[in-house]
């Protein structure tokens, strides 16, 4: 995934974000932990897969 599809999903996420009812708090809070972890795990995979690949061992 590149930057863009990166942005792209931030943006998506965000907006859905904002369509979501606020009466439905612990709903949207496990979905935005949720959603911040699958962000966090995706900035992770994007930083690993940008390293040089002659630099990875075994």
């Amino acid at each position: 995934m590149d930057e863009e599809g990166l942005l792209g999903m931030l943006q998506a996420i965000s907006k859905a974000n904002q369509n979501y009812p606020p009466d439905n708090s612990i709903i949207t809070g496990f979905l935005g932990i949720g959603l911040g972890v699958i962000i966090a795990m995706g900035i992770i995979a994007v930083i690993l897969l940008r390293k040089e690949p002659s630099q990875k061992d075994g």
